[in-house]
């Protein structure tokens, strides 16, 4: 279901999130490359929220993350450390 402006969608074999509106046109993107520096580089799952921000699943980098219009980093969650996760980016918790 599309909200007021579009919808935040996941595009697993691209490995991004986007942002379509109600004539499918595409917005905003974010990942879709292998690029350490790429806020999300394998997307598993995008929402919007209520502040326009994007909630994304990254698989490759082992978190939930925030991000918003820009592309910052608003905030972000690491759920996992170890060396099956090939793309570190700053202090993770340990798994448990």
């Amino acid at each position: 279901m599309l909200g007021s402006t579009g919808a935040h969608l996941c595009d697993k074999n691209n490995k991004r999130a986007i942002e379509v509106t109600h004539t499918k046109k595409c917005v905003w993107q974010c990942g879709g490359d292998l690029n350490v520096n790429d806020p999300a580089s394998s997307v598993a799952f995008a929402g919007g929220l209520e502040n326009d921000n994007t909630l994304i699943t990254d698989s490759n980098h082992a978190r939930i993350v925030e991000i918003d219009h820009d592309k910052n980093v608003v905030w972000e969650y690491f759920t996992c450390t170890g060396q099956d996760y090939n793309l570190p980016r700053g202090p993770r918790a340990p798994c448990v």
